[in-house]
């Protein structure tokens, strides 16, 4: 987890590791406080997958899919928009990376946060059989960084990072985990999980060209950054949010399973 800055060292300059480093403070913060609310569901899926009931299996998680694919779409756009204009203002223009370092870092904090369902259903399964994997990743990783760092710098890192961790995260661990916990084929899992993509990429690019026209220049003061943030990422959230419940599989489910916890809590403190 820490060869990008390794990496960086050894083929940019020890500079560069500390302007990636900002970024990475960042979003590792982010990581670590989302993981933490949502990976605590791992307890009651392994008392799902040990009940044995299908079709309550494959509803939870759709439900599990649908809001980590929200929660990744709002963070990712969120930090694609203001992370930029905050490190100016935090610490000087000269800080900020390339797009391209960006966008890529963009692609990897979205796998990254989107394969938690994946996995969590993978150990409640007991499946634990492709370690090779992580030798996989590595070798891919290193490989790819030494022949691309030399010549694109963080971005070349970062390819050789998304490099190992697509063909894995993406293709193997739910291929793994349909194939051989859930007993069905894959194609059920990207049937709907296409969707997901192409309904993000849909809000993205559709707010990504909106907030063009908005009146705050975020890399002007904190006051203007807020401003922005507001016009931008707040409708994006409601916007994305309608797009996965009109669009998706889990979004529905999980909304009714929202509202009957309120119903409940309601009940209990409300005689």
């Amino acid at each position: 987890n820490r060869s990008d800055e390794i990496m960086i060292f050894a083929f940019v300059s020890l500079k560069m590791v500390a302007y990636y480093g900002n970024y990475t403070l960042i979003i590792t913060k982010i990581n670590q406080i989302i993981s933490t609310a949502l990976d605590n569901v791992s307890a009651g899926v392994g008392q799902l997958i040990a009940e044995g009931d299908q079709q309550k299996i494959m509803k939870v998680f759709w439900e599990l899919i649908a809001i980590r694919y929200f929660i990744a779409g709002v963070v990712v756009f969120g930090l694609f928009h203001l992370l930029p204009p905050f490190i100016t203002l935090w610490l000087g223009s000269k800080y900020l990376l390339g797009q391209s370092v960006l966008i890529l870092l963009m692609i990897t904090v979205f796998v990254m946060q989107t394969r938690g369902v994946v996995d969590i259903f993978n150990h409640a399964h007991g499946l634990y059989a492709d370690v090779w994997t992580a030798w996989v990743e590595g070798v891919v990783n290193l490989a790819v960084t030494i022949t691309a760092a030399y010549y694109l710098g963080i971005a070349g890192v970062l390819l050789g990072k998304i490099a190992s961790i697509l063909p894995i995260i993406v293709f193997w661990k739910p291929y793994y985990l349909f194939s051989t916990g859930f007993k069905l084929p894959v194609k059920v899992y990207w049937k709907q999980t296409i969707r997901y993509y192409f309904l993000f990429a849909v809000g993205f690019f559709l707010f990504t060209l909106l907030s063009r026209w908005v009146p705050f220049k975020p890399e002007r003061n904190f006051g203007n950054l807020i401003g922005y943030a507001c016009l931008t990422v707040l409708p994006f959230t409601f916007c994305y949010f309608f797009l996965l419940l009109f669009g998706a599989t889990g979004m529905k489910d999980f909304l009714g399973r929202f509202f009957q916890l309120v119903q409940l809590l309601k009940n209990k403190f409300c005689r």
